[in-house]
């Protein structure tokens, strides 16, 4: 009988892409795009959002990244206004790069998922922050998703203003 070695052939180091910095939560999904010297608007779609930035928004080979991050362990801010918010809440939120320049233009974010509600409070964090700040109310168009004219970067989530829920569902924040 012949005893017979196997040696299989891998990578000493995966080679994996390197996600746009900066990061934070578990990463779920992340489209990007380069914006071209001829300024054509860019549209990056994700499970539940989708990121409309119109010509003229960045300057030309900026890389505009749109990622689907959960599991976030921020609490909503105590001076807002909706006070129907647990103090802390682990949400599913969208975050929008690059993290610097800001926009020259208003970018369109809209947000697909949860409960059915009308009223929906919108909130925003930047990078490196530890709180979410209320950012106002927005009225959700039927069968459209919730939509959202942004003009900075950063995290944005939404939660359904009529029953206090984080992130639009009664789960916790899932979208």
């Amino acid at each position: 009988m012949a005893l017979t070695t196997l040696f299989l052939a891998c990578e000493p180091t995966p080679n994996y892409p390197v996600p746009e910095q900066p990061m934070v939560g578990e990463i779920l999904e992340e489209q990007s795009a380069v914006v071209t010297a001829d300024n054509q608007p860019i549209v990056l779609q994700a499970v539940v959002a989708r990121l409309s930035v119109p010509a003229g928004a960045y300057p030309a080979s900026t890389r505009v990244t749109l990622r689907l991050v959960n599991d976030l362990p921020m609490p909503v801010d105590t001076s807002s206004s909706y006070f129907g918010y647990p103090q802390q809440y682990r949400v599913q939120a969208v975050q929008v790069l690059p993290a610097q320049p800001s926009p020259a233009k208003p970018l369109q974010l809209v947000l697909f998922g949860g409960e059915e509600s009308l009223y929906y409070t919108v909130f925003h964090a930047r990078e490196g922050q530890s709180i979410w700040t209320n950012t106002g109310m927005v009225l959700r168009d039927t069968g459209a998703g919730l939509s959202v004219a942004i003009s900075e970067p950063g995290l944005w989530t939404a939660g359904n203003a009529s029953s206090g829920s984080p992130g639009g569902s009664g789960d916790g924040g899932r979208d």
